[in-house]
């Protein structure tokens, strides 16, 4: 284990289980590859959408129908006290 690997572990990282899952993703085929990408960014918009209150109002209620429609952050969007910004169930 190098020293990377190591203070990860100490802060209390999960190394063993990412590097578990790093093969896993690795063992997928080509051909089953772009379907698990779209389903997992389609995963991770659906959690914001739903669990963090101020991606939710950035969306303002907008259908989103396509990965294209999803509106994009800029950085004056970002420039709110960390606390308002996070996602439920997460610490300062």
């Amino acid at each position: 284990m190098n020293l990377f690997e190591l203070t990860l572990k100490t802060n209390g990282f999960p190394i063993e289980k990412a590097k578990a899952r790093l093969k896993e993703i690795q063992s997928i085929n080509e051909e089953d590859y772009e379907e698990y990408v779209f389903k997992k960014r389609q995963e991770i918009f659906e959690f914001h959408r739903s669990e963090n209150s101020f991606y939710k109002n950035f969306l303002d209620n907008k259908v989103v129908n396509s990965w294209d429609a999803i509106p994009v952050m800029q950085k004056a969007d970002l420039q709110k006290p960390l606390k308002e910004r996070l996602t439920s169930g997460y610490p300062e």
